[in-house]
């Protein structure tokens, strides 16, 4: 051990330092042991005898072939590393899976998935460590979801489900970014009185064969007014049909706004529910509901009088007086879901109990608006889904201000 030291001096290795303090002490104590009891037959001679005997065997194989056998342990470390890592992987592309397959849900993401991430690596995948994308999840049973969307407003309408939270008010859509506007045929709520015709009014066009919701009465505009108009911008669409316009905001909407040097809320919106979940998988989401019915206004003969009218709609509703709106916990929309099958996204409502009148000429502006914004998508009326029963509506509806029901 002490030739091995002497060898290895050089090297700056602990085992060397050590070995060699060891060996130094060990060595000294048999030579004093030695000369004291002239080698006689002792134990401690014995002792000292049979380790150095034993560290002369080690010494077969020298320090450096130790130290050697000591980087080799390392490198395995780290080899395990890469290789723990290389495992890893399939993992992080199943985290990566069922964050798509969360979007494999198209019933509630009208536009197209958001991209997939991306390896960094040029070189090609390996079939045998690549995974598929997991099926999407199966449907949620309505015994097992929570409040649905959409209800019945009408004064007097009671659901039995009861809702965890309650939903946030009008005063907190200010604080939300908008991410989408998207309208569908007919009136996806129903409100006694108002939207609640089951088919759009005599001599309307059928300008599409998505599933209707319900419908507005006309009988009090002028047959001027439901003359046909050519629409520039809005696709399958008509005069006289009720379509309800639904303006999404997200707290997971892109901050476009906050990014660049406008304001927040300056808009990112996109095609589709998708931006919701821009920056999280699990945003608050208000949705702003407002069934309107279409008039053709050939009053409106000038950019600056349709400008007027159209007052911002791709941002704004009409809003409602006092009264008037309500909000209640719901889930998104969409002709894919009924009484079986629901949604597993909730949403806070904001609903107008009234029908709205809205020209074609501000309609056909607002598609504009929409088409600037990069839409294409939604420049065409969505499926609707019917009002859910008692059962799956929730218990409580509140108003957006003062009470609209007395009690």
């Amino acid at each position: 051990l002490l030739a091995a030291a002497v060898r290895h001096r050089k090297r700056d290795s602990r085992m060397a330092r050590l070995l060699f303090a060891l060996t130094l002490a060990a060595a000294l104590k048999f030579w004093a042991a030695a000369v004291r009891h002239r080698l006689q037959d002792s134990r401690m001679a014995r002792l000292l005898f049979a380790l150095t005997l034993a560290a002369a065997v080690a010494d077969e194989c020298p320090l450096e072939g130790c130290e050697e056998a000591g980087l080799m342990q390392l490198q395995g470390k780290k080899e395990n590393v890469v290789h723990e890592a290389d495992q890893d992987r399939p993992r992080r592309d199943r985290r990566d899976s069922r964050y798509e397959s969360y979007h494999h849900y198209k019933q509630y993401s009208y536009g197209p998935s958001p991209p997939t991430r991306q390896s960094t690596t040029s070189e090609p995948a390996d079939p045998s460590t690549t995974t598929a994308t997991p099926a999407p999840p199966p449907p949620l049973k309505c015994e097992d979801a929570e409040p649905q969307a959409p209800r019945n407003v009408s004064c007097g309408f009671v659901g039995e489900k009861k809702a965890r939270v309650k939903p946030l008010d009008s005063d907190s859509v200010i604080k939300f970014i908008q991410c989408n506007l998207h309208f569908h045929l007919g009136a996806e709520h129903l409100s006694a009185g108002e939207y609640d015709l089951d088919s759009p009014p005599p001599g309307t066009e059928k300008a599409s064969s998505v599933t209707p919701g319900k419908f507005c009465s006309v009988c009090d505009i002028p047959p001027v007014q439901l003359e046909p108009f050519e629409f520039e911008h809005c696709k399958n669409v008509s005069v006289g049909n009720t379509y309800e316009f639904h303006w999404v905001f997200s707290t997971g909407a892109p901050l476009v706004g906050l990014r660049d040097d406008g304001e927040e809320g300056q808009l990112g919106i996109t095609d589709g529910l998708g931006g919701a979940l821009n920056r999280t998988i699990n945003p608050k989401v208000i949705v702003r509901g407002q069934a309107c019915r279409i008039i053709n206004n050939a009053s409106l003969d000038t950019e600056a009088k349709i400008e007027a009218d159209y007052a911002d709609f791709l941002t704004q509703w009409r809003t409602p007086p006092a009264g008037q709106g309500v909000r209640y916990m719901g889930s998104t929309t969409g002709d894919a879901f009924n009484d079986e099958v629901c949604s597993p996204i909730e949403v806070n409502w904001h609903v107008d109990t009234k029908c709205c009148t809205l020209s074609a000429q501000a309609f056909d502006r607002t598609c504009k608006a929409m088409y600037d914004e990069g839409l294409r998508d939604d420049l065409k009326p969505k499926g609707s889904r019917a009002p859910v029963s008692a059962a799956n509506s929730a218990k409580v509806v509140f108003p957006l201000s003062e009470p609209t029901c007395s009690s």
